[in-house]
């Protein structure tokens, strides 16, 4: 019996479910070991716990370009002696209990889906307090140098380019595997397109978006279903607010002028509302880009948080995959060149399925169980 150690960061949603993915996986084909997934946060202090996930949040939303300045300066510019201190100094004051809890459960090996974690093991590594694997899982189509550290054992990632990158800031090739991004393995049993519809009592001949914008509910999603409805008021269109009820609570009053708009909140049931769909709107987060290719969904991209997000959104547009919509008129023409073109709309769904690695989580966890 083994026992898997699955760390991540409440810092958006793709961390958390990545991990999830590899739990529920590892639980599936190794039923005689022990997998324990934790959010380090949650033995960080009070303030921590809330300032750190906020201020991404808080960003994201409002001072996206803020954001992606602060994510190419730390990128090109290694930390000076000063920053990388209060840098150590911050992790030791909100990882004590979270290396208590580790030295507790006692792991055969640790998988990490954010880099915060990654450099608190690694600094108990070097003071030889863990002396099991460490696991690094890159969650986006992009590696920043937050990632790097020699201590990590092995590298896993979503595709070539990225492995290249890595190579690239002296990762040695012997400690980074392709595997693709982990997603839950809900996502390889999948209804029909028709059984998933009826399950939304929606008609096989509908045409069918769907919005999303995130657990955390960033992104204009009210104004992009109105955009929709500008196309064809017959689309039927599913809104996806996440935890966002002043959202939520706006897209149930735009329902009630378009009967065909269906608003839900935050959704436990995605794999049925992306295998219903012809078309998804949505940021480009590494989860939700892992999970519609798999499906085989085309997406248009909006408003994309500069940093991992645009790098997402490349990757995506490069694999021919997704197009992109810069303001909400745009939205409607992407929209309306995909619905009135099928043959352009059947390339980007086989382009989806053909950049997809759905077993990515699998992979991962035969690795790490060797």
């Amino acid at each position: 019996m083994k026992k898997i150690l699955i760390i991540s960061v409440g810092a958006g949603g793709g961390h958390k479910a990545a991990s999830e993915a590899l739990k529920k996986q590892g639980e599936m084909l190794y039923k005689d070991s022990e997998f324990r997934h934790f959010d380090i946060l949650d033995f960080a202090t009070p303030l921590f716990k809330k300032t750190y996930p906020g201020t991404y949040i808080l960003m994201a939303k409002h001072l996206p370009e803020l954001w992606g300045y602060f994510y190419d300066q730390t990128e090109k510019n290694p930390p000076s002696k000063i920053e990388e201190e209060i840098h150590d100094w911050i992790g030791s004051m909100n990882t004590l209990k979270a290396s208590k809890e580790i030295e507790k459960f006692s792991p055969d090996a640790i998988i990490a889906t954010h880099f915060f974690p990654v450099h608190m093991i690694t600094r108990l590594k070097e003071k030889n307090k863990i002396k099991v694997p460490l696991y690094c899982v890159v969650t986006d189509h992009d590696v920043h140098r937050y990632w790097v550290d020699n201590l990590i054992d092995k590298y896993f990632v979503s595709n070539e380019e990225v492995a290249y990158i890595l190579s690239d800031k002296k990762v040695s090739n012997s400690r980074i595997r392709v595997t693709g991004i982990p997603i839950h393995p809900k996502y390889l049993s999948l209804p029909t397109k028709e059984e998933a519809r009826r399950q939304l009592g929606l008609n096989p001949e509908d045409k069918v978006v769907l919005i999303s914008s995130g657990g955390e509910g960033t992104g204009n999603i009210v104004i992009a279903s109105e955009q929709c409805f500008k196309v064809n008021p017959g689309i039927k269109v599913i809104a996806v607010a996440g935890n966002n009820h002043k959202t939520l609570s706006a897209l149930e009053k735009l329902a009630k002028i378009y009967p065909n708009l269906m608003p839900v909140g935050f959704a436990r049931n995605m794999e049925i509302l992306m295998r219903s769909c012809d078309v998804m709107i949505a940021k480009s987060g590494g989860l939700t880009t892992s999970e519609a290719l798999a499906v085989g969904i085309p997406i248009i991209v909006v408003s994309p948080i500069p940093g991992q997000e645009e790098r997402n959104a490349t990757f995506l547009l490069e694999s021919g995959a997704g197009i992109k919509a810069y303001n909400p008129s745009s939205i409607a023409y992407k929209l309306k060149s995909l619905i009135e073109n099928p043959s352009r709309l059947s390339d980007m769904k086989n382009a989806a399925i053909n950049a997809s690695k759905p077993f990515a989580a699998r992979d991962i966890i035969d690795d790490v169980m060797k």
